[in-house]
Protein backbone atom coordinates (compact mmCIF):
# COMPACT_ATOMS: atom_id res chain seq x y z
CA UNK A 1 0.00 0.00 0.00
CA UNK A 2 1.55 3.28 -0.85
CA UNK A 3 1.24 6.45 -3.12
CA UNK A 4 0.77 7.25 -6.20
CA UNK A 5 0.85 10.01 -8.80
CA UNK A 6 -0.50 8.13 -11.97
CA UNK A 7 -3.34 5.58 -13.20
CA UNK A 8 -2.88 1.79 -13.32
CA UNK A 9 -5.00 0.47 -15.85
CA UNK A 10 -8.52 0.76 -15.00
CA UNK A 11 -7.98 3.44 -12.89
CA UNK A 12 -7.84 7.29 -13.40
CA UNK A 13 -6.10 9.38 -11.12
CA UNK A 14 -8.03 11.39 -9.03
CA UNK A 15 -5.30 14.25 -8.60
CA UNK A 16 -2.39 14.58 -6.11
CA UNK A 17 -1.20 10.93 -4.98
CA UNK A 18 -3.81 8.76 -4.31
CA UNK A 19 -3.89 5.37 -2.51
CA UNK A 20 -2.96 2.07 -3.87
CA UNK A 21 -2.86 -1.57 -3.52
CA UNK A 22 -0.99 -4.36 -5.24
CA UNK A 23 -1.62 -7.92 -4.24
CA UNK A 24 0.46 -10.78 -4.67
CA UNK A 25 0.56 -14.36 -4.32
CA UNK A 26 3.24 -16.11 -1.74
CA UNK A 27 4.65 -17.23 -5.09
CA UNK A 28 5.28 -13.21 -6.24
CA UNK A 29 2.04 -13.45 -8.74
CA UNK A 30 0.22 -10.19 -8.95
CA UNK A 31 -3.07 -10.73 -7.99
CA UNK A 32 -4.97 -7.71 -8.67
CA UNK A 33 -4.71 -4.16 -8.16
CA UNK A 34 -6.98 -0.48 -6.40
CA UNK A 35 -6.61 2.75 -6.43
CA UNK A 36 -8.42 5.32 -5.04
CA UNK A 37 -8.40 9.48 -4.20
CA UNK A 38 -9.43 13.21 -3.73
CA UNK A 39 -8.63 15.93 -5.95
CA UNK A 40 -5.53 16.38 -3.71
CA UNK A 41 -2.84 14.75 -1.62
CA UNK A 42 -3.86 11.00 0.29
CA UNK A 43 -1.13 9.59 2.64
CA UNK A 44 -1.39 6.01 3.80
CA UNK A 45 0.01 6.33 7.72
CA UNK A 46 -0.73 2.33 8.23
CA UNK A 47 -2.12 -1.10 6.85
CA UNK A 48 -2.93 -3.95 8.46
CA UNK A 49 -3.91 -7.28 6.61
CA UNK A 50 -5.84 -10.15 9.17
CA UNK A 51 -5.30 -14.18 9.03
CA UNK A 52 -8.23 -14.20 6.23
CA UNK A 53 -6.62 -11.37 3.77
CA UNK A 54 -7.89 -8.69 4.75
CA UNK A 55 -6.85 -5.36 4.47
CA UNK A 56 -7.28 -2.09 6.59
CA UNK A 57 -5.62 1.17 5.99
CA UNK A 58 -5.13 4.10 7.79
CA UNK A 59 -4.64 7.40 5.99
CA UNK A 60 -4.93 10.83 5.80
CA UNK A 61 -6.00 13.57 3.04
CA UNK A 62 -5.83 17.10 2.28
CA UNK A 63 -8.51 16.56 0.04
CA UNK A 64 -12.47 16.41 1.04
CA UNK A 65 -13.81 12.62 1.81
CA UNK A 66 -17.32 13.62 1.46
CA UNK A 67 -17.69 15.07 -2.20
CA UNK A 68 -18.96 18.76 -2.10
CA UNK A 69 -18.02 18.89 1.79
CA UNK A 70 -15.10 21.01 2.78
CA UNK A 71 -11.78 19.29 4.65
CA UNK A 72 -11.98 19.50 8.55
CA UNK A 73 -8.46 20.38 8.86
CA UNK A 74 -5.06 20.80 6.76
CA UNK A 75 -5.83 17.03 6.51
CA UNK A 76 -8.25 14.97 7.41
CA UNK A 77 -7.17 10.95 8.88
CA UNK A 78 -9.72 8.34 8.15
CA UNK A 79 -9.66 4.59 7.86
CA UNK A 80 -11.26 1.86 5.59
CA UNK A 81 -11.33 -1.60 4.91
CA UNK A 82 -9.98 -2.10 1.66
CA UNK A 83 -12.89 -3.75 -1.24
CA UNK A 84 -11.12 -6.81 -3.24
CA UNK A 85 -8.91 -5.98 -5.73
CA UNK A 86 -9.65 -6.03 -9.53
CA UNK A 87 -7.49 -8.61 -11.62
CA UNK A 88 -4.62 -8.28 -12.62
CA UNK A 89 -3.49 -5.89 -15.47
CA UNK A 90 -4.33 -7.88 -19.26
CA UNK A 91 -6.46 -10.25 -17.64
Amino acid sequence: MATYLGGFPGFTNQGGSDLFELRFSEEGRLLGTWQQGTPLDDHVTGLAVNACGNAMVVSSTEGSLVPGSPPQGSRDAFRMRLPPPTPPFGR
